[in-house]
């Protein structure tokens, strides 16, 4: 497994003056019907007392195992509500919703159909009905199996591409210098 998320990389390219905080809880799920909600997790509860300015919700994947995938037709309005949540906080965050990224295998029953189809679209709806920014993480990573380390989850090659990703938004939107 690799070392370096896509946090940690985004603090590198963004520099000093800004504080990127990860509050990711890997194997959870959107989906409070899911196997491991998030919405469970102490992480969540810190995300809302964390004061943010930009949020970055890339969530889903986990949604997208069989067992959890049967909720689907809850998944916008769980991902609307918490897009929601993150909006109407007291610091009134950017909220941005990013897709999950391309599935290049199987792994626990989670495939790219379910993914790149319907949960990707999804997400794209959620964030446009939401008026949130969609940062596109699923068509970025088609045709980048090698910025994985197994079918699903990045090695360091994908978590630098994803961060810069990230980066290249959040520069654009707020006109951040590159401190390269």
């Amino acid at each position: 497994m690799d070392s370096r998320c896509y946090p940690a990389v985004l603090q590198t390219l963004l520099g000093e003056g800004y504080e990127v905080k990860n509050f990711g809880a890997s194997g959870m799920t959107l989906l409070q019907e899911g196997d491991k909600p998030y919405a469970t997790d102490p992480r969540y509860a810190a995300s809302l007392k964390s004061a943010p300015d930009v949020v970055i919700l890339m969530m889903g994947t986990n949604d997208a195992k069989p067992l959890n995938w049967r909720f689907k037709e809850l998944y916008s309005e769980q991902l609307m509500a918490l897009i929601r949540q993150y909006q109407q906080l007291p610091t009134a965050p950017r909220v941005y919703v990013a897709t999950s990224a391309t599935v290049y295998g199987s792994i626990d029953g989670i495939t790219d159909e379910v993914v790149s189809g319907d949960l990707a679209d999804r997400q794209r709806r959620a964030a446009a009905l939401t008026g949130c920014e969609l940062i596109d993480i699923n068509r970025a990573t088609k045709g980048h199996p090698d910025w994985f380390f197994d079918v699903i989850h990045p090695n360091n090659q994908g978590y630098e591409e994803i961060a810069a990703i990230f980066a290249h938004v959040l520069k654009a939107r707020y006109d951040i210098e590159n401190e390269e």
